[in-house]
């Protein structure tokens, strides 16, 4: 998914009042389930650290 549709995304979920963002174990396990993806997994966990690093680190965090 593009930068441009998750942005889309996101302001069509506040505009309706309902930002649906991932739980703290739900992180965890999309990051675990990354790690032991072989390279398709560390492509995706790159993607998801390079759209928001400072998100992605206050959810490891929590």
């Amino acid at each position: 998914m593009s930068k441009a549709n998750l942005v889309k995304d996101t302001i069509e979920q506040i505009i309706s009042d309902h930002v649906d963002l991932p739980s703290p174990p739900q992180v965890v396990v999309q990051i675990e389930k990354a790690l032991t993806g072989g390279q398709h997994g560390l492509e995706y966990l790159t993607k998801l650290i390079l759209f928001d690093p400072a998100l992605t680190a206050r959810l490891i965090k929590l």
